[in-house]
């Protein structure tokens, strides 16, 4: 399966590059992205890196999207 990370916030929408993950593994990624609003969070996008504070993560949402 391949998925790609998007973040919605006032300031924009920023998109991960797209990764492979087996099946299995994504009820993990979903697991671990309940956590997105409690700390800051990294992502590597197709423009280069991408880092957001937690004051940030609070007032975005993020997308798990299969492509």
């Amino acid at each position: 399966m391949k998925i790609q990370i998007i973040i919605k916030n006032k300031y924009g929408e920023y998109k991960s590059k797209a990764f492979h993950i087996v099946d299995e593994d994504y009820p993990q990624v979903i697991e671990l992205a309940k956590n997105f609003y409690h700390v800051g969070y990294e992502m590597e996008t197709e423009e280069g890196y991408l880092v957001i504070p937690p004051d940030i993560t609070k007032d975005s949402i993020l997308l798990v999207e299969k492509i």
